[in-house]
């Protein structure tokens, strides 16, 4: 039976793994959970009963406690307990526990040594070097960069920041295919996470892109999401959206389920993501579906990203009603909409004789201001070289039997064109020279049959595999033994079994059969020519001449010029040319497909020349500027390279492993292999499992190898780390004697901590950061501190080790009386500091928020926009800011008696 089933209501707890939250009270103990909600934070907690990280707060006499009206006793007695509620008495006072302030710290250090119980010197300055850590962490303007296994690319890196430092980023990412808009929504999802920016995340993606998206999130930013499909939502006692905060979800689902959506409309998401967000469609005669479900989600979360291809490649409608969902006061006018366009066009002629500020303040008065975000090739490519070219290899085979080959539906099946052309690629691999060789097909049962024939014929082939029956485990393990320099040869691969892999380590593709539609192609070949190849990519294509096949290749080829660059406005000349190419595909006589052929390809370049004057002219320069600035990102990927170069996080980390248990063997100068040790300090090390992991600091490393961890400063090890050492006893108590035997003073060096308490959506680490103040005093009231460093300290004295009776003996003759007075000392002079920190905090939230709203208040005079929603969120950020900094307060975080 549960210990919780008698725990009263209103009952105080702590979160074990988040203390930041403060005191929490107990709300509901039902149905094998309990909940709590946490004031000072404004957020519950739900916990399975068996398992949940909190425990009781129970404070003991001589303890010093507040209520909520900031009244403060010394604890003379203790009443209740166990299953009633407990009421602390005073000197003619009396607490409840249920009226206690919830931002109270409950280190008690003090505690330890009066039981005999301390660390050695070691372990204090470890947990010393941790807060130190932890302070310059909240500080660092890059935390959420720093850690994802991504090639540091400009306008990624620019984009996210940018976006990041909005309110309540609400934007449209609309960048050319192949420049990463996942990866942009991924920067910024993890930044706003790790700086406690949001909590409740969902992405809602289109039928065939969840595993995408899951592997992006989880390979690259840590971020683990949980999957809702349709199995997830029916028991009726649950919703599967509370049970977790990062979710990602199957539009479809929510379009086919009334109970689906009703569900993940009671959850209040703090920011939503949209992937193909082109394929909500509306109109001034109605809106599909799917717009409305997005519409509705989207109106009751602060942050909303929406991700879509060029964005008037499905006409102006579109491009305002995805505008409309990003700010519907801002874009509530069609009409208006096109005339401001109009106005902005001929304004546009004289943007490049401008000044910088004349430019920054028409982003905000004119067209999509900076909500609306679209890089391009064409821009990039001036700026970077990071596009590799696209060679092509073209293999025409000749059918020489009597068979015809299967036409383009039955085209999964192991035929005539499947047999020719698996000879061809036993003799291409028999005479290819060196290179990985990535080949892409339709169908698993293609892979299989292709894997038995390579070996019956080429002896000691290395094959991996990688289709979607494969577990994720498996699917990293072939790209493990692709990516080696002496692993697989060749990989066989299927259309879906590679969504979301990164394969640019490869610079040679076969292939092996031909899609359906110009994205798919650009997909194809997109896992190879992405940013961060370093080769040029050669695309072996073999194919059966006189066939479908042939045809096929050649409008691609001939009429859109697509093996070479990507295909602009690729859906809209796909259905221009749909119904012309399916006819010259099914023609089985040479002459008259010949003839269809020729006329198909004169349509689709007049058609496709007149699609890309249009998109030319739609282009916003504006939106260009807002999208990109060299010297910022620039200057981002500089600092991540300086951080990416520094060697503290090993140092640390090794220190860490070595105090706490871990196995650690070095592989080679970049990897080393750690596991947990026998005689581990923890019964869990934070994303440690028991089978051992490999890791890296090393970006390069991390990207060859996506079978190793990536350490960073960001990674949830270095993180959960970080809060192991300072939520627990770890080095809060150190004692030490003097290596002079002559001195004969007692030294208390003590470490102070003031830090802001937690909120939901309130950025408080990036205006109060963590602050540590050091006192070194004696039990006479004398103060060192800025005499000996706390090094400097380190070289006087010496551990006391188990063994040493006499310093135990002398160690608990010191008066309990003396320990509490000295400590009041240390504390006394401490809290000397706090009125100037909490006064300088205090100037740097008002000078950032009044400056913005200033800014916003004279953008409404110049533009008549309404304003209004974004200065009461700043006006709120404000007050909220000022209210947590009045609540919270310095504590003893730790301290070393010297004697």
């Amino acid at each position: 039976m549960s210990h919780y089933k008698n725990i009263p209501i209103g009952a105080r707890y702590i979160s074990d793994t988040e203390p930041e939250l403060g005191l929490g009270i107990i709300k509901m103990v039902a149905d094998k959970k309990v909940s709590l909600f946490f004031p000072s934070a404004k957020q519950i907690r739900t916990y399975g009963q068996n398992n949940a990280p909190i425990r009781r707060v129970v404070f003991q006499i001589g303890d010093r406690v507040k209520n909520l009206n900031g009244e403060v006793i010394e604890i003379l007695k203790v009443l209740g307990g166990n299953d009633e509620i407990i009421t602390y008495l005073g000197d003619g006072k009396s607490f409840s526990e249920t009226e206690l302030d919830s931002s109270i710290h409950f280190n008690r250090p003090e505690a330890r040594l009066f039981n005999l119980s301390f660390d050695k010197s070691a372990i204090f300055g470890l947990r010393y070097e941790t807060l130190m850590h932890e302070q310059r962490l909240q500080q660092n303007p890059l935390r959420g960069f720093l850690g994802c296994r991504l090639a540091l690319i400009p306008h990624q890196l620019y984009l996210a920041n940018k976006v990041a430092q909005y309110v309540a980023p609400r934007v449209l990412l609309a960048d050319e295919v192949g420049l990463g808009k996942t990866i942009e929504a991924g920067l910024l999802i993890h930044k706003l996470l790790l700086d406690n920016r949001v909590s409740r995340v969902l992405i809602l993606v289109p039928t065939g892109l969840t595993y995408q998206w899951f592997v992006e999130m989880y390979r690259k930013f840590n971020l683990r999401f949980r999957v809702i499909n349709q199995e997830e939502y029916r028991d009726e006692d649950k919703n599967p959206f509370f049970e977790s905060e990062l979710v990602i979800c199957n539009i479809g689902l929510l379009k086919g389920s009334t109970l689906a959506f009703d569900l993940i409309n009671e959850v209040e998401w703090d920011l939503v993501a949209v992937d193909e967000a082109h394929q909500l469609k509306w109109g001034r005669d109605g809106s599909s579906i799917e717009y409305q479900i997005v519409q509705k989600i989207s109106q009751k979360s602060p942050g909303l990203i929406l991700l879509t291809a060029t964005p008037e490649q499905f006409g102006i409608e579109g491009h305002f009603a995805r505008l409309h969902l990003i700010d519907p006061k801002r874009f509530c006018d069609l009409d208006k909409f096109i005339a401001e366009r109009e106005k902005y066009r001929e304004l546009a002629l004289q943007i490049p004789t401008m000044p910088h500020s004349q430019i920054e303040n028409l982003i905000d008065q004119y067209g999509t201001g900076r909500v609306f975000f679209r890089n391009s090739r064409t821009t990039m490519e001036g700026q970077f070289e990071f596009f590799p070219r696209r060679i092509l290899k073209e293999y025409p085979i000749i059918n020489n039997s009597k068979q015809k080959i299967a036409g383009h539906e039955n085209d999964d099946s192991c035929t005539v064109a499947f047999n020719l052309k698996s000879k061809w690629l036993i003799n291409f691999l028999n005479n290819k020279g060196q290179g990985k060789i990535f080949l892409i097909c339709r169908s698993k049962k293609k892979i299989l049959q292709l894997e038995r024939i390579l070996k019956e014929n080429i002896p000691n082939i290395k094959i991996a595999l990688f289709h979607s029956d494969l577990t994720l485990m498996a699917r990293d393990r072939q790209i493990a033994y692709f990516a080696e320099p002496d692993g697989a040869t060749i990989l066989l691969c299927t259309e879906i079994g590679s969504e979301g892999r990164n394969f640019e380590f490869a610079s040679q593709m076969v292939m092996f059969d031909l899609p359906n539609n110009p994205d798919m192609l650009e997909q194809r070949i997109g896992r190879l020519d992405r940013i961060g190849q370093k080769r040029d990519i050669f695309i072996h294509l073999p194919y059966v001449s006189n066939s479908w096949e042939e045809t096929l290749f050649l409008w691609y080829k001939e009429g859109l010029d697509a093996f070479s660059y990507t295909v602009k406005g690729s859906e809209q000349i796909f259905n221009l040319c749909q119904q012309q190419l399916h006819n010259a595909c099914l023609d089985d006589h040479k002459e008259s497909r010949s003839a269809a052929l020729s006329n198909l390809l004169v349509y689709t370049r007049e058609e496709y020349k007149k699609l890309k004057q249009e998109l030319e002219a739609g282009k916003d320069l504006l939106v260009e500027l807002n999208s990109f600035n060299n010297d910022v990102a620039a200057s981002l990927v500089s600092q991540i390279k300086e951080s990416d170069r520094s060697s503290i996080l090993k140092m640390y980390l090794d220190k860490v492993f070595h105090h706490l248990g871990v196995e650690e063997e070095d592989l080679d100068k970049s990897s080393h292999y750690i596991r947990p040790g026998d005689n581990m300090y923890v019964p869990h090390f934070p994303e440690l499992p028991h089978k051992g992991i490999t890791i890296t600091y090393d970006r390069a490393r991390a990207l060859e190898r996506e079978d190793f961890t990536f350490l960073s400063w960001d990674h949830p090890m270095a993180a959960g780390v970080i809060e192991l050492i300072l939520s627990n006893e770890f080095g809060n108590v150190s004692v030490g004697r003097w290596k002079d035997s002559s001195v004969k003073k007692i030294i208390f060096e003590s470490i102070y901590v003031f830090k802001s308490l937690a909120q939901k959506g309130v950025p408080t680490f990036r205006f109060f950061p963590t602050q540590i103040i050091r006192t070194l005093t004696d039990t006479e009231g004398n103060d060192y501190s800025k005499k000996y460093s706390k090094e400097q300290m380190d070289e006087k004295i010496l551990d006391i080790s188990s063994n040493d009776k006499n310093s135990f003996l002398l160690l608990a003759q010191i008066p309990r009386d003396t320990i509490l007075a000295a400590l009041k000392i240390a504390e006394r002079i401490a809290i000397q500091s706090l009125p100037s920190i909490k006064n300088g905090f205090r100037n740097d939230v008002v000078l950032f928020h009044d400056k913005e709203i200033s800014r916003l208040q004279e953008l409404s005079k110049k533009n008549s926009e309404d304003n209004r929603d974004e200065i009461f969120l700043l006006e709120k950020q404000r007050e909220d800011l000022i209210s947590i900094l009045t609540k919270s307060e310095m504590y003893l975080d730790s301290f070393r008696l010297i004697f």
